[in-house]
């Protein structure tokens, strides 16, 4: 008998979840700050001189920004912008030089001269950007692991070619610029085969890159939280190796194809590319919805409208409102990993959701518990909550946040809770705490 009661409690409970929102549980700890990395960059841009534009960028407050070589008689505009902005910029070599899909530029293989075009191509590049008082960090070569694909890319050369390819670019480098800094392997994806054999031959090379770096884009962004997964998988990789100095990891691409204009699921490759320790990280681009690359259209990899007001995406919102907290991050934890929690105790406390991940149920709603409400300046028996919506509304401007309520609720011990209902997935909300 008991048997059947609990049997029949557990479908009825599971008669009710499959027809209503899911349940979450997150909390904030605003008396325990975490020292973070800005995760807040991006992928070429289309950034001159003065375009796009200041205004639509700082508030986003970059602190990476990947580009394409340029040559010294340019005068460097995308990089003296990049540095505008704040951002430290990472020059790729190999998009100057060429690949198999454009014929390499009008260069030879690297494979076919023994790299020796190529180590000529770096010493000239290298060069002038020393001559013009700038030292780049360098980023080798783009994705050499997709010769896989059914027309390679950016390498069709072997593995072992790429290795000595990535040797004698390194040594390049550094003979022309002691000062600058080397990223790699750049791969597409994370896979443990490929970057074990890449420090296997860094490691017999004597090369130590100053950033280990791949890109990290979840094709289908079914599993987000695997980008954690991943960095602390190859963390464990480089303490196999003895004597090896401290190594510093970069996500020069980040943010999948699917959601890529999604503002919750954005949040999430910031969530945990932020909490895995990297050091940084750059938006990737894509094809946008009229086929032109948000590389190369104006419009910041996708995040804003190529118009020439730049205006937001809801995309935008999704940097500009991480980027507002970033400085100031405070302790969260969530029962779901498909919903994100970033907190900050700026002025006013900021609470960020981010729902993610095509598999997840939806809607959901999300009960939040505020610790600690004291360090986060609330100083009475009440705190005013305010709730905006950020839509996943694609292309679509999105001129503001969209308010969604705003309440007065009591505070028990500095401790305050409220549920929020009706969250889609690729959805992000912001929480700002005042007194009332």
């Amino acid at each position: 008998m008991n048997f059947l009661k609990r049997l029949i409690t557990a479908l009825v409970a599971f008669f009710i979840l499959g027809n209503s929102a899911f349940a979450s549980t997150a909390t904030v700890d605003f008396s325990t700050p975490i020292n973070v990395n800005n995760m807040s960059g991006f992928l070429n841009g289309n950034i001159g001189a003065s375009y796009p534009l200041t205004s639509t960028i700082n508030p986003l407050k970059p602190a990476w920004w990947r580009l394409g070589p340029e040559n010294s008689g340019s005068g460097y505009p995308a990089y003296n912008r990049a540095l505008l902005f704040g951002a430290k910029p990472i020059v790729t070599i190999s998009d100057g030089y060429g690949y198999p899909l454009n014929n390499w530029n009008g260069n030879p293989a690297p494979y076919s001269d023994n790299n020796a075009t190529l180590v000529s191509y770096i010493t000239t590049l290298v060069t002038g950007y020393k001559n013009a008082g700038y030292h780049p960090v360098y980023d080798i070569w783009n994705e050499p692991d997709t010769q896989s694909w059914n027309v390679p890319q950016f390498w069709d050369g072997t593995q072992a070619q790429y290795f000595s390819l990535y040797v004698a670019a390194f040594n390049a480098i550094l003979a022309a610029d002691s000062q600058a800094k080397i990223i790699g392997p750049s791969y597409a994806n994370y896979d443990q085969t490929n970057e074990t054999l890449w420090l296997n031959n860094l490691y017999k090379n004597g090369i130590y890159p100053d950033y280990m770096a791949w890109h990290e884009l979840s094709q289908a962004d079914f599993n987000i939280p695997s980008v954690q997964t991943d960095i602390q998988h190859f963390k464990s990789l480089v303490h196999g190796y003895p004597g090896w100095k401290r190594i510093r990891f970069l996500i020069p691409e980040s943010v999948g194809p699917n959601t890529h204009l999604s503002p919750g699921d954005i949040l999430a490759f910031l969530y945990y590319i932020e909490a895995s320790g990297a050091d940084g990280a750059c938006k990737a681009c894509w094809n946008a919805a009229d086929t032109t690359n948000n590389c190369f259209n104006g419009s910041i990899d996708g995040i804003v409208q190529e118009t020439s007001d730049h205006s937001p995406r809801a995309a935008w919102w999704a940097y500009k409102t991480y980027a507002d907290g970033v400085g100031n991050r405070v302790a969260t934890t969530t029962s779901d990993p498909n919903l994100v929690v970033l907190a900050a105790k700026s002025t006013p406390a900021q609470v960020l959701l981010g729902y993610s991940g095509q598999s997840s149920p939806t809607p959901t709603s999300v009960t939040i518990t505020l610790n600690r409400l004291d360090k986060a300046g609330i100083t009475g028996g009440n705190v005013k909550i305010d709730v905006y919506k950020v839509p996943d509304s694609g292309e679509s401007t999105v001129s503001a946040l969209t308010s969604v309520s705003s309440s007065t609720v009591a505070v028990t011990s500095n401790s305050a809770s409220l549920t929020i209902s009706g969250i889609n997935v690729h959805e992000e909300y912001a929480l700002y705490l005042s007194n009332p």
